[in-house]
């Protein structure tokens, strides 16, 4: 009687799971990308840092008015959609994309006057967050 009562059992306990997709991974992290890097943050999303679309902050050895910004590329990829936003250094407000939260935190290098930055050694350190 017993046998037959844990059969029953396990035998229900598996007909009622849940066939639906499963929700999106919870995420909160942040990275460092060069321009060209992706990364596969879960299995339905992908982070890409296209370039640097401009650079006018006001450079460490200099005296500005204003603090200038950058703008950075970002490619997004989702299981649903492909977006590309740019997101600024002077504007700390995110930016949603189907359901996912981007925040510029650090470009790196600060610029230095008279010395041109190379396109290759920016470093965009970005938050995401669903």
């Amino acid at each position: 009687m017993r046998r037959s009562a844990l059969l029953l059992f396990l035998f229900t306990a598996t007909a009622c799971t849940d066939n639906s997709p499963a929700a999106p991974t919870p995420l909160d992290r942040s990275v460092v990308l060069a321009p060209g890097q992706s990364v596969e943050l879960t299995s339905d999303l992908s982070l890409g840092f296209v370039a640097v679309l401009g650079d006018s902050r006001c450079p460490i050895n200099a005296s500005c008015v204003q603090a200038g910004d950058a703008v950075v590329r970002l490619t997004v990829t989702s299981r649903t959609a492909r977006g590309d936003h740019d997101l600024h250094t002077a504007i700390v407000a995110p930016v949603t994309f189907d359901g996912v939260e981007l925040r510029l935190l650090e470009l790196q290098p600060y610029p230095f006057g008279g010395r041109p930055t190379n396109a290759d050694d920016y470093r965009a350190t970005i938050h995401v967050r669903r």
